[in-house]
């Protein structure tokens, strides 16, 4: 089983401590929180990534995943379809 709790630990030290304009380590803790079912916090997460680092579409696909997976097909639409309209 994968240790998603542990990683998500590690995840919220990395987003205490850090200080470059690398966001991976947000995608990676939303990614953990959706895998575990927290579903709030993965979309705060994912959205916190996407406010930082805009051109990130990699937030906006795990956002549209997300509501797609709590059955919000309106909300994954629009995240889907944003991707599609980015440069």
């Amino acid at each position: 089983m994968k240790k998603y709790s542990e990683a998500i630990q590690y995840y919220s030290k990395a987003k205490e401590i850090q200080s470059s304009t690398d966001y991976s380590y947000l995608l990676l803790l939303a990614n953990a929180y959706s895998n575990l079912g927290f579903s709030k916090e993965a979309l705060s997460t994912a959205s916190e990534g996407l406010k930082l680092d805009p051109q990130n579409l990699n937030f906006l696909y795990l956002r549209g995943m997300i509501y797609f997976n709590i059955n919000d097909y309106e909300n994954s639409a629009i995240n889907f379809f944003t991707i599609s309209f980015k440069p």
